[in-house]
């Protein structure tokens, strides 16, 4: 092993939340569970909307003193550099320059809901940082194609999110007395449809579905508006709000389901879309970003328009009545979602590590 061989995850560690963290400790599990002859070291630089100003500058700053820590004292030759926009790009553009004082090879990995008008916008800033990134990683084709046209000049690698979900696991699925569960998991944001989701309930509502349940699973600023909105339409009968889930309550409530939705007018690609295939389930959302990478419509799922409540209630009836329909689907998804598993998508990435390690 040479003295500058191991691998520096920036952006998230094993206690983090959201949709980065999913992936970074995909990668990591994949890699401890490998036989690979670096180390990987993971970086925390926020505490994702968990904590208030102050600490969050303090963690800002502690992180950068760590990253010169382990690339002087624990051989990090490469800093793979996990990155939404706003805010998260800013931090990281700052252990971009920091990684190359030191020397270090840096792979740039994009991740935002908002990468079209962040990333391809004209910024003389944008530019420098990716320019000076050794690789800049994608989430799906188009996204690709996208930021060639604007940066000619980059060496793209495209390399979808992986999940770590083990496959196959609708062996284990049980329903509830012909009960249609749909669930939603994720963050109550506006980009995510979450009103949307209360529009559809009040259409299952109004055509009398009495066995079709929308479970909505999760946490964050629309919270408010769901338990308003349960109320004041009367959609106890419909609508489930659950909360945050994680581990095996999340389990539970995928094992439950009949059919996802994930209704969002900006996404990467959702981690959350990856669990759902993983467990059989048809995949209910929207046309945009990396979704069709993974999912085709009609052969695993449904794709609208966003905002296509319509389009989204239709799915869900035909997918209710016909359960051969559902059971292709379910074959489709196991075999589509065996190229997202966190063993071969860290075969992509190892193979960039390998590229910059010798290089």
């Amino acid at each position: 092993m040479s003295s500058s061989s191991n691998i520096l995850v920036i952006g998230s560690d094993l206690t983090s939340n959201g949709g980065i963290a999913s992936v970074v400790k995909a990668f990591y599990s994949a890699h401890k569970s490998g036989n690979y002859s670096y180390r990987m070291y993971l970086l925390k630089t926020n505490f994702y909307k968990d904590r208030g100003l102050l600490s969050e500058v303090l963690i800002f700053f502690l992180s950068l003193f760590r990253a010169v820590y382990f690339s002087i004292f624990c051989g990090v030759g490469v800093f793979h550099i996990h990155s939404s926009a706003r805010r998260s790009f800013y931090r990281k553009a700052c252990f971009v320059i920091l990684a190359k004082l030191l020397g270090k090879r840096i792979v740039f990995h994009i991740h935002s809901s908002e990468f079209y008008s962040f990333f391809l916008k004209e910024s003389r800033f944008i530019s420098l940082i990716l320019g000076l990134s050794d690789r800049v990683v994608v989430l799906c084709e188009d996204w690709r194609i996208k930021l060639r046209t604007r940066y000619p000049d980059l060496n793209i690698v495209k390399i979808e999110n992986p999940f770590d979900v083990a496959v196959s696991n609708r062996s284990s699925r049980s329903y509830n007395n012909g009960q249609f569960n749909v669930i939603f998991v994720g963050f109550f944001i506006e980009s995510k449809g979450v009103r949307d989701l209360i529009d559809l309930a009040k259409m299952v509502k109004a055509n009398d579905v009495g066995n079709i349940i929308i479970q909505i699973a999760g946490k964050g600023e629309l919270e408010g508006f769901i338990k308003d909105s349960i109320d004041k339409y009367r959609l106890h009968d419909c609508v489930k709000l659950i909360g945050w889930v994680s581990g095996s309550q999340k389990d539970q409530l995928f094992r439950s389901a009949s059919a996802f939705i994930l209704p969002s007018y900006k996404e990467g690609m959702p981690i959350s879309i990856l669990e759902a295939m993983a467990w059989g389930l048809p995949i209910i959302s929207t046309r945009i970003a990396g979704t069709p990478d993974i999912v085709e419509d009609g052969i695993n799922g449904y794709l609208f328009r966003p905002g296509d409540v319509k389009g989204y209630f239709d799915a869900i009836l035909k997918l209710y009545g016909d359960s051969s329909l559902r059971l292709s689907i379910a074959n489709n998804n196991e075999a589509r979602v065996s190229l997202n598993t966190k063993h071969y998508i860290f075969k992509q990435v190892n193979a960039v590590y390998t590229e910059l390690r010798s290089a």
